[in-house]
């Protein structure tokens, strides 16, 4: 029995016009981009109301979270979680920097600047509340803040993160690793530096902000002599790798 062209041919147009359609029909990629999206755990508190919309990790929680439009306002009212529709889209988009662990994000320039009180004192709740072992995490907020010390009020946070105690193992601070090999007391070496991420940062930031205040001619403004103190008391800090930083920074702001 002979194959009829014609019969294989319409066949294989009415497979092609099904697939199309399945294809094409509305929510096909939105539904496959969505798998492709961070698992949220529980939600933990830290930013806004009472945490609502906050994973373990850091991430948004679509189920809690507030709807952010693209305006950047929030359909939550400013009176439920203390930040206004401005510091609450911060907040979301520090959520997705800190979840996807990409501290080279441009929106860390673009979107993560000019925070209120409100919200510097959200991150700074958030910190706290972190396990101590995310060390980027943290980092990246003290970063955040650091770069926008406007008052001496404001180094309690920082005086606090550099009287920390070392966190011993990037596995768990509490617990020293045990016995290496030559390599890996090399790896080791790169992360203890790693372990004092977010101290290190807090001294340059502080450093920084004090050169720019001598740079402006402002080194008998209380927020210098602030930040000196500040600086100054990190030499008593347990870590020995921030009274090295600190130490250093303390003798290159005498260059000035």
């Amino acid at each position: 029995m002979k194959a009829n062209p014609k019969g294989f041919i319409l066949g294989a147009v009415t497979i092609l016009g099904l697939a199309g359609w399945i294809i094409l029909r509305p929510g096909f990629f939105h539904s496959s981009e969505s798998a492709l999206l961070p698992k949220v755990d529980s939600p933990i508190e830290g930013f806004g109301n009472s945490g609502q919309g906050l994973s373990s990790e850091g991430g948004v929680n679509a189920a809690t979270s507030p709807a952010i439009h693209p305006e950047g306002t929030s359909s939550a009212s400013s009176s439920a979680s203390g930040l206004d529709a401005s510091d609450q889209r911060k907040v979301a988009v520090l959520t997705e920097i800190l979840t996807s662990k990409n501290d080279n994000d441009p929106r860390m320039d673009t979107e993560l600047r000019d925070f209120s009180p409100a919200a510097k004192a959200a991150i700074q709740k958030k910190y706290a509340e972190l396990e101590p072992e995310k060390r980027n995490a943290r980092g990246t907020m003290v970063f955040l803040l650091g770069r926008e010390i406007k008052d001496p009020g404001e180094l309690s946070f920082f005086k606090s993160v550099l009287q920390e105690k070392p966190c011993l193992s990037l596995e768990n601070c509490e617990k020293a690793p045990g016995g290496h090999s030559g390599e890996e007391e090399h790896l080791e070496a790169i992360n203890e530096t790693t372990a004092s991420y977010p101290q290190l940062l807090a001294v340059r930031a502080l450093a920084h902000r004090a050169n720019d205040l001598v740079d402006t001619g402002q080194e008998g403004s209380p927020l210098y002599s602030a930040i000196l103190g500040t600086l100054k008391e990190a030499l008593q800090s347990p870590n020995p790798k921030v009274v090295e930083a600190a130490g250093r920074a303390l003798e290159e702001l005498k260059r000035e």
